[in-house]
């Protein structure tokens, strides 16, 4: 998994990751010292929101900054 956009505490940490093969783009919001899993979280481990492919991805991605967008292109296609 490769954090494009670790953000902050309280924040939406965006990351490109493959899940089962295919090159996805996965979400979740960073945790605080006072709760330091975030969420998404499973049985008190950190885990991540994979984004259906489609426009919802590609309106993230356009949402990126620069060098992360071309880097998430290359990653994944428009579709």
């Amino acid at each position: 998994m490769k954090v494009l956009v670790p953000a902050g505490p309280e924040r939406m940490a965006i990351a490109l990751g493959k899940w089962e093969g295919t090159p996805v783009l996965a979400l979740r919001w960073n945790g605080t010292d006072a709760s330091p899993i975030g969420n998404p979280q499973s049985r008190g481990l950190a885990t991540w929101f994979i984004v259906e492919r489609g426009p919802y991805t590609d309106a993230i991605i356009e949402a990126l900054p620069v060098a992360d967008k071309e880097l998430a292109r290359n990653f994944i296609p428009k579709t």
